[in-house]
């Protein structure tokens, strides 16, 4: 039972993204999605319009995790294929076991980092792999505390006729242990599917809309298992260099097959982010979720507020 419950909250919270596809995005915060992985593929693009480009980080923000990390283009003389990451973000919720009654409040540490890599197989097609690894600590709650590892491996490709649109299928594993951080309380192995589409409508804003299905091929244990099918759509407005405001929506249909339950979960994510330097970033971020199941003792709201300090490296 005590499995069944960490693994509940981290899945339905969207620490799991794990895929996520979370619930509270500041719960959660893990990246590597599409759209990061479909703006590095537009930055290796040979045709004169972005013959020059790379890749800087957007400001990265909790809610992330729900529809992509946002990626800028920026003029820059090489691509770097290889990037990594590491971040700590310090979280209040309201709502920290994700219940429907008896809302419990709490304070939680995450710790993470993330090594990614994208380059071109041929001609439109692209190879995507991630590796990333984070912990969750709370203040007063620390059962619910955890280590979480998960893999990525995907194709990607570039639609020629539509740009700046791209479709992906591949794999995604990931392991959660308990709250002692060592003993595994659930690992999970799924196909992935995703297409989306970015707009850069101005030099300072970006617009982003995609959908994606994940499909559970194998859990142990096999009860929390689930096949999610999702929709995002984000906004980002550069203000100046270093300043950047970004806001996201995200809906997305959890079905678990074994419980023969389906739940409807929506996230709203509003953020700031300040780059200190190139390879630096402070965000100030606060999300809403709500989850609506066909079994009404899964159905919650919740609320996350926090800061996060990010460091990046490309090469």
């Amino acid at each position: 039972m005590k499995n069944f419950i960490i693994f509940q909250v981290a899945l339905s919270a969207g620490i799991y993204h794990l895929h996520g596809q979370e619930a509270a995005p500041g719960s959660a915060a893990d990246r590597a999605r599409a759209s990061d992985r479909g703006l590095r593929v537009a930055a290796l693009d040979t045709s004169p319009s972005v013959a020059a480009q790379s890749l800087q980080p957007a400001p990265k923000l909790p809610g992330d995790a729900e529809y992509g990390e946002q990626i800028v283009l920026a003029r820059r003389a090489n691509f770097e294929p290889w990037s990594f990451s590491t971040d700590a973000e310090y979280y209040f919720t309201d709502n920290v076991a994700l219940a429907s009654a008896g809302e419990l409040q709490d304070y939680y540490l995450r710790t993470g980092a993330q090594a990614r890599y994208t380059n071109r197989i041929a001609g439109n097609w692209f190879a995507n792999a991630a590796l990333d690894g984070h912990t969750l600590l709370h203040e007063e709650f620390d059962v619910l505390d955890f280590l979480l590892i998960k893999a990525d491996a995907s194709a990607m490709y570039r639609v020629p006729w539509l740009a700046d649109t791209f479709l992906s299928a591949g794999y995604s594993g990931y392991w959660i242990s308990e709250a002692d951080l060592t003993t595994e309380s659930f690992q999970n192995h799924a196909a992935t599917l995703s297409a989306q589409k970015i707009w850069k409508p101005a030099r300072a804003m970006q617009i982003i809309a995609g959908a994606s299905a994940e499909y559970a091929l194998a859990s142990d244990p096999t009860p929390p298992q689930r096949h999610e099918y999702s929709a995002y759509l984000g906004y980002k407005l550069k203000l100046s260099d270093s300043l950047s405001l970004a806001t996201s929506y995200r809906a997305a249909l959890y079905d678990y097959p074994t419980y023969d339950r389906q739940d409807w979960n929506h996230v709203i994510v509003l953020g700031a982010s300040y780059d200190l330097t190139s390879w630096a970033r402070v965000s100030l971020s606060a999300s809403s979720a709500w989850n609506r199941s066909s079994v009404e003792f899964f159905d919650y709201d919740n609320l996350v507020s926090g800061l996060s300090l990010s460091l990046y490296l490309e090469f």
